[in-house]
């Protein structure tokens, strides 16, 4: 039921949805009170060892990268690539927008603390 309402709230706002990604940009939602307006799709990014990109106002995930990663994962990079196009956040030394990808270990151990500073960086409404 959940996918059906999503697919009902993206065709509103004119943006690809896979279900795959719904629970996550749910998180993103909730977190910042804003919609979310990117197109997000499988496809080939631009270095074959990249999770995923936004590029061209646009989020591409690997899927190849996204097959081997567990749910913890997959939500940091969702929201991830989410601050790049959604919030204009460019990479930081820690935390969610860190370059590299945090552990999963990691970001559940600092997951409150991360979400906080992601959802109160400079552009989150």
């Amino acid at each position: 039921m959940t996918s059906v309402l999503f697919f009902i709230t993206c065709a509103a706002v004119k943006m690809n949805c896979y279900p795959e990604f719904a629970k996550y940009i749910d998180v993103f939602e909730q977190g910042t009170h804003h919609r979310v307006h990117t197109d997000i799709s499988f496809g080939e990014v631009s270095h074959k060892d990249w999770n995923g990109e936004c590029k061209n106002g646009k989020i591409i995930i690997n899927p190849k990268r996204w097959e081997l990663f567990d749910d913890t994962l997959r939500e940091v990079l969702i929201l991830h690539e989410l601050g790049h196009c959604e919030l204009n956040l460019n990479h930081t030394n820690h935390g969610i927008m860190r370059h590299e990808i945090i552990s999963g270990n990691e970001y559940l151990q600092n997951k409150e603390k991360f979400l906080n500073e992601f959802f109160n960086s400079r552009g989150a409404m």
